[in-house]
């Protein structure tokens, strides 16, 4: 109610695919009844291979299910870097948020507000920010410019991060639950109710 448009905005996942893609051949299905039979035969065969492969695709870019064994430079809350990495698998056994983002990703930036925000609303909850490709100076700058205050803010400046959990575009969001496995992935900017619910299902 705060935010009807968001309603609109079917990257939030705000829709089923698979019930509008039924629903949706069932329609056609009733306003054509001149089709052929041989034609209705090959359009759900076509219809279970593509759905199939949807699946199998599915499963084959979750592969990475818990807490990949990578370790990034860290910034600290003073902005400077720390010398030690530190070690993605440090958050194994705790509720972590990993956002994938650059300062020059639009989306990114919309989104950058929200995420604060959850940070600030949920203590028990690890928020990390996980910078792409950019170096010290420019993260730094961008976080004092827009006032941002995350505590785990990291840099992967190699992009080692999408390749072990398959990700092909910024901003990317990972939910891990309390025992480091991946329970959900949002590609594209987050609303803050499609947010919150990511939350409640890895910490119900």
């Amino acid at each position: 109610m705060a935010s009807p448009i968001d309603i609109l905005k079917i990257q939030d996942k705000g829709f089923s695919l698979i019930g509008g893609v039924v629903f949706g051949a069932a329609w056609l299905w009733w306003k054509n009844p001149a089709i052929a039979a041989k034609a209705k035969a090959s359009f759900l065969v076509m219809f279970a291979v593509l759905l199939g492969t949807g699946f199998i695709t599915q499963h084959v870019l979750q592969k990475e299910t818990h807490h990949p064994a990578l370790s990034f430079e860290s910034l600290k809350s003073t902005g400077q870097v720390q010398l030690a990495l530190v070690s993605m698998q440090q958050f194994q056994g705790q509720l972590t948020v990993v956002n994938l983002w650059a300062s020059w990703c639009p989306p990114c930036h919309r989104e950058m507000p929200i995420l604060q925000r959850a940070h600030d609303q949920h203590p028990d909850i690890h928020f990390v920010m996980l910078n792409q490709g950019e170096d010290v100076d420019t993260v730094r700058a961008y976080l004092s410019k827009n006032q941002f205050s995350f505590k785990h803010v990291m840099l992967d400046t190699q992009g080692e991060m999408p390749k072990a959990v398959n990700s092909f575009g910024l901003p990317t969001t990972l939910f891990f639950n309390a025992q480091g496995e991946l329970i959900e992935r949002h590609q594209g900017e987050l609303s803050q109710a499609m947010l919150q619910q990511y939350l409640n299902k890895i910490n119900p």
